[in-house]
């Protein structure tokens, strides 16, 4: 009798692939964000399956802004 341990299925990457499905890549667009009232507020969001990926909310009451990251469009 081997005492061999049972594998475990791994989880799907939902943050890589679209939907968790293997070579699918998300369709990545930035948006307003709904849900805030600031018009500067962005999200990343895909265009296939919904998934929020990303949230930009600027500091421009702090002494030491940062810049917004690449995927960011106003």
């Amino acid at each position: 009798m081997d005492d061999e341990i049972p594998r475990h299925r791994s989880k799907k990457d939902k943050k890589r692939w679209c939907q968790g499905k293997v070579g699918i890549e998300h369709e990545l667009k930035c948006e307003v964000h709904p849900g805030v009232g600031l018009d500067d507020c962005r999200i990343l969001r895909c265009q296939r399956c919904g998934k929020h990926l990303e949230l930009y909310i600027p500091m421009k009451w702090s002494k030491n802004p940062e810049p917004p990251p690449p995927w960011v469009t106003f």
